[in-house]
């Protein structure tokens, strides 16, 4: 083989490496755009029926979800009532909602969250505790939410 033939393959391979190497470069782009464009997407709009009936499908997504006030836990702490699990949606605000007015919520009071389902975790459910009213033994009431879907709230509002 002669000379000029070996840098013939050698400027070939050497570009068909750089092609491959822009390839991988774009689809990584590509990749990154469309994680990046989920996690900005429009909140979906669900009962607290259907987040409970697959909170799989709801988990770090976005969510607006409308309901009827099962039992007020607190300040920043109430569920929603459900057909698919007897403890309703539990749902934090991540702070007192002041859309929600001087009055405190009542059962039986609609309500519109916005945010996101997260699983509760053993720490979110001792720093739960202290914020629940006191009139029941709080550490026993949250017991029965661990491991249980909850909506992280952003904003409640009456609809």
């Amino acid at each position: 083989m002669n000379l000029y033939r070996r840098e013939q393959i050698a400027w070939l391979m050497v570009t068909a490496l750089g092609l491959v190497c822009s390839m991988l470069l774009v689809l990584g782009g590509l990749v990154v755009s469309r994680a990046s464009a989920e996690g900005k997407q429009a909140p979906v709009r669900v009962s607290a029926t259907e987040v409970l009936r697959d909170p799989q499908r709801f988990v770090g997504r976005p969510l607006s979800v409308e309901g009827e006030v099962a039992t007020v836990l607190g300040n920043q702490a109430f569920t929603l009532h459900s057909n698919a699990a007897p403890l309703g949606l539990l749902v934090v605000l991540t702070h007192e909602a002041p859309s929600l007015g001087a009055g405190r919520l009542q059962p039986g009071q609609r309500v519109c969250v916005h945010g996101a389902l997260r699983p509760l975790t053993r720490r979110e459910l001792q720093t739960l505790e202290n914020a629940l009213d006191r009139g029941a033994d709080p550490a026993e009431r949250l017991a029965m939410y661990a491991n249980y879907p909850y909506a992280l709230a952003l904003t409640a509002s009456f609809p």
